[in-house]
């Protein structure tokens, strides 16, 4: 294989708040110097920079791929095994496990439809099971490092009805497969990815390999990954969660989550002591050569991505379209919407402030 037809599927950009720092701009200013063909950009809950990285990567003659990263409820937390009638939102979770994360990429402007809905449908979820659950109010659902569960997520029901002509990576270290895989939990894994392939369909769902410079627990991982996607009949991709373009803004990201940073130490000093760093924008050949065991998970990227080739229209606005009630249009609704919920919080209101 050719290292410059790998392709970066999973890579977030500052506008996965608190979760990277990298700019669309510098993304595929690097990609492309690095020698890359394409690039996606698969941000956490939001699509809020996809303009300005599809004109970014326009700008390098790279091809960008659109796409966006949900958090998904978790199951149940009961231990029984689920009975073959049940859903998985019955299948056993690991104990202590944080929510997992899933990607989701359009490969047509069905898809980017839908990638807009999921987006809207995560954050609702999140307003409506957060109100008055936040710190205050005491109780909400937690989320390490996520404060409460006012958090946009999605159920994996929602997953199901709404992913449509996407193509689905399983998350790598922050999937719920990976981490049923890493505590042992075998039947778990097969579990969650049988659901998977049920809601979603083999063709339209790929395991994601996750594989830092010399750490054999990723491999080990990785290995398992891929026997179960062979069983499964699906394909497996090479990723590297990338959350900044070079090794030493780890810092910088630790900064923004509030970290305390070392004291003077040079970046190799900084990565060595600190082995779980590596999610910079790594170039085709370091991916090559982390992935050198699984070759065929590079290959598989350049074939996810050439189904992902939905062409996003720059030149004109394009607002979602809403069903107005009871015939009101944008404006009148907005107001409707607005006085409804003013009274509902501070009761009946005097003239000059409906005004």
């Amino acid at each position: 294989m050719n290292p410059t037809d790998f392709v970066h599927l999973h890579v977030h950009s500052h506008f996965s708040l608190g979760e990277a720092v990298a700019g669309a701009e510098r993304l595929a200013r690097s990609a492309a110097a690095q020698g890359h063909k394409a690039l996606a950009l698969t941000d956490s809950q939001s699509l809020g920079g996809m303009v300005r990285f599809v004109r970014a990567c326009r700008a390098q003659s790279l091809r960008p791929i659109i796409g966006c990263e949900f958090a998904i409820r978790p199951a149940k937390t009961d231990v029984r095994p689920p009975a073959p009638s049940e859903g998985a939102e019955s299948i056993p979770r690991v104990p202590g496990s944080e929510w997992g994360r899933m990607i989701f990429l359009a490969q047509s402007e069905v898809g980017y439809r839908q990638l807009v809905r999921m987006v809207a449908q995560a954050h609702a979820n999140g307003l409506q099971e957060g109100e008055g659950q936040g710190p205050a109010a005491g109780g909400g659902e937690r989320i390490p490092g996520r404060g409460t569960a006012a958090y946009p997520h999605l159920r994996l029901k929602e997953v199901g009805e709404l992913a449509k002509d996407l193509m689905v990576l399983t998350g790598g270290r922050e999937g719920e497969l990976w981490r049923r895989v890493e505590h042992g939990d075998a039947a778990g894994a097969q579990a969650w990815l049988r659901r998977l392939v049920e809601l979603l369909g083999e063709k339209n769902l790929a395991v994601e390999l996750a594989l830092r410079e010399a750490n054999e627990s990723d491999r080990a991982v990785c290995r398992m990954l891929v026997d179960l996607a062979r069983s499964s009949g699906l394909v497996y991709v090479a990723a590297n969660d990338v959350r900044y373009v070079a090794p030493g803004e780890q810092l910088v990201l630790d900064f923004l989550r509030g970290g305390e940073i070392e004291g003077r130490m040079s970046v190799g000093q900084l990565l060595a002591r600190h082995p779980e760093y590596g999610n910079e924008l790594t170039s085709p050949e370091e991916m090559a050569h982390r992935f050198e065991e699984f070759p065929e998970a590079l290959e598989a990227t350049r074939e996810v991505a050439e189904r992902c080739r939905f062409e996003l229209p720059t030149s004109k606005r394009r607002f979602p379209m809403h069903n107005f009630e009871r015939g009101l249009d944008a404006e009148s609704f907005l107001w409707d919407a607005v006085f409804q919920r003013a009274t509902q919080r501070y009761g009946e209101m005097a003239s000059g402030i409906k005004d």
